[in-house]
């Protein structure tokens, strides 16, 4: 048997707690990345956006050499729409 180790749904429960929120008013839409890897998911709240996520589906062996990085560049665009003052960023580290 494997020896003890936490399963893959239950760091999918942690970063969709985080996504959607402690409203329960979160609106889900989905971010064009246009990368074959990456996922983005961008959440909304009372017509404001909250919250973004960005999965990269690309999967990490410890005998790696190197593991790989993405460089995103987020435009806020639309009418009388400006970039945020201020950014948190969380990022979920396994291991």
């Amino acid at each position: 048997p494997l020896p003890a180790h936490v399963q893959p749904q239950y760091y999918a429960a942690i970063t969709a707690a985080e996504a959607i929120g402690k409203t329960g008013r979160a609106q889900v839409l989905e971010i064009d990345i246009h990368h074959a890897q990456i996922s983005g998911y961008g959440f909304s709240e009372n017509g404001f956006k909250a919250r973004a996520i960005f999965i990269n589906s690309k999967i990490y062996l410890p005998e790696s050499v190197n593991r790989m990085s993405v460089h995103l560049d987020l435009h806020f665009a639309g009418e009388g729409r400006k970039s945020p003052s201020s950014t948190n960023l969380k990022r979920l580290k396994i291991g």
